[in-house]
């Protein structure tokens, strides 16, 4: 039984304390909400009886008592944003344990900086963060920047209403610093305390131990530069061995690869041994006769190249390419070895990260283009499990960005007549993609807004399965047309328009009947006036 009492004795006064009556233990707050929560403990004699009391801290008048219950406890109605107590005892026939020591809770419905903040995945390139809801918050803000960075200017701003965001285009092996803080109706929290985010991408090529391997002596020929993929680079003389280790080349599986070698000389060129490996299986070693890219001879010593295809059966993972240089002497007749010293030319480590593409968001393009609105759609792709979006003005810096899982998005309180561009950004599991649209909104002396010549406008049911209906006042006459078009355009349906001035109108549509599930636009138009209104049909 529940209920608020205030001065007076309550029944556990009647009472003396007894040794030999245990008080519960293990007490829990459980499903805390903005007006009840779920209480739990654990007793040693189930014969006994339990009473509960909570205490409206700020009103220590204000109190909830239950008697003869047990475990779990529903308690309520309680007050949100508020800090209480909770105390319990045991009753044993004439005599009561003490109360426990007082345990407090928060109530939900305070604008409050969220709560298990917390990396769910975590790549190389992108992290996706989750938290608790709050229960008053509008939306919330998080922002990262790197550790090293110390520059407030250095933070990176996003914003979502979900209790989720992804962070795209990180550094790889990488620490970061990310917050958030929650926005409520007229308030907002300050940022939360720095959750340290460590990115991947330091694995397989510097955490394997690879074999030692080197020119003894490269003071007079070495590598002086490779040439592959998207990487170009000159790096000369290192006494024999080399490692660049700090940023990856990305190859994606099932593509063909040109690499071109040129070694370098302090006098006259001569011949050079030129052979390449790449860890395939990610085992820490090479093997010569399953992942030897490259073995040949430059018989000019300007440099030599040959093609390899990446086959889309590897790994997707970040593994070591090994380069060895010899020149052709008449003690040097055997090829260097992917490990142990010789005596003259020099080794280059590279780690490569071998990835499958992430695609671009495909067609991109407008569904709908009003005066201060926009509706931009796309081809979603299953290797992509989400999409980041942002749009601006033309020549204006970049707006903020927003996460969505869908295959459009709906942009509002443009400029009118003023040219936006749209940016897109694929999220794949390893690896981001960006595509970019560059649309006008309607200028005044063009299509105008038709909302306002029509009122209690009503799409039911929505979402539906075969049919659904319009319903919609008329300001004033309205001569057009009805069309249904999908997301990317396509035109389903149009039929003509004309009703009178304040006549209402309810119109029956099943031509959606057969078509799949999916996101589909009305269009009322007239002569210089348009409305466009989403649709999701649901499978039958």
């Amino acid at each position: 039984m529940a209920g608020t009492v205030h001065a007076e004795a309550s029944p556990v006064d009647l009472l003396s304390g007894g040794d030999g009556c245990p008080k519960p233990n293990q007490i829990n707050l459980e499903m805390v909400a903005d007006t009840s929560a779920v209480l739990t403990w654990q007793q040693s004699d189930l014969n006994t009886s339990v009473f509960v009391r909570v205490t409206l801290v700020s009103d220590t008048t204000q109190i909830l008592e239950y008697l003869n219950v047990s475990s779990p406890l529903a308690i309520g109605p309680l007050t949100m944003c508020e800090l209480y107590e909770v105390e319990i005892m045991t009753m044993c026939g004439d005599s009561s344990s003490d109360f426990t020591a007082p345990v407090t809770f928060l109530t939900d419905g305070c604008c409050r900086i969220p709560s298990a903040f917390n990396a769910t995945t975590v790549s190389d390139t992108f992290a996706t963060f989750s938290w608790d809801n709050v229960l008053q918050a509008d939306s919330f803000a998080v922002r990262y920047k790197l550790t090293e960075d110390k520059e407030e200017t250095s933070w990176i701003r996003m914003h979502t209403i979900e209790a989720s965001i992804t962070l795209a285009d990180l550094d790889f092996c990488s620490e970061y610093d990310v917050q958030i803080q929650s926005l409520c109706a007229g308030d907002s929290t300050g940022y939360s305390g720095s959750y340290f985010l460590q990115t991947l991408g330091c694995g397989m090529c510097t955490s394997l131990n690879y074999c030692e391997t080197g020119g003894i002596d490269a003071t007079s020929s070495w590598i002086d530069s490779i040439s592959f993929a998207n990487m170009r680079m000159k790096t000369g003389s290192n006494d024999g061995y080399f490692a660049y280790t700090t940023e990856q080349t990305v190859l994606e599986r099932g593509r063909m690869y040109d690499f071109f070698v040129a070694p370098g000389f302090d006098g006259d060129t001569c011949a050079a041994y030129i052979r390449v490996w790449m860890d395939l299986d990610l085992d820490g070693s090479f093997n010569d006769s399953t992942e030897l890219l490259m073995d040949t001879i430059d018989m000019t010593g300007h440099g030599v190249g040959s093609s390899f295809m990446l086959h889309d059966t590897l790994p997707r993972d970040i593994t070591r390419l090994r380069i060895a240089m010899m020149p052709v002497t008449a003690s040097d007749t055997i090829p260097p070895s992917s490990c142990g010293l010789f005596n003259f030319g020099e080794v280059e480590d590279y780690c490569i990260r071998v990835d499958e593409p992430c695609p671009p968001a495909e067609n991109l393009d407008t569904v709908f283009v009003g005066l201060t609105s926009a509706t931009i759609s796309w081809t979603s792709d299953t290797t992509a499990f989400g999409y980041i979006y942002s749009y601006k003005v033309v020549g204006e810096a970049d707006g903020e960005q927003m996460i969505t899982g869908e295959s459009f998005a709906e942009l509002m309180d443009l400029d009118e007549c003023t040219e936006y561009v749209f940016k897109i950004i694929s999220v794949c599991e390893q690896d981001t993609n960006s595509a970019t649209l560059i649309f006008k909104t309607k200028c005044e002396t063009a299509v105008e807004d038709l909302a306002p010549l029509v009122r209690n406008m009503k799409l039911y049911p929505n979402p539906f399965n075969n049919q659904f209906h319009l319903e919609l006042e008329a300001v004033e006459a309205l001569q057009g047309y009805i069309q249904l078009s999908s997301i990317t355009g396509q035109m389903l349906h149009s039929e003509r328009l004309d009703v009178f001035a304040g006549e209402r109108i309810v119109r029956e549509f099943d031509v959606l009947r057969e078509a799949p599930a999916g996101i589909y636009i009305l269009v009322i138009q007239t002569d210089n006036r348009l409305l466009a209104r989403k649709l999701i049909k649901t499978d039958n």
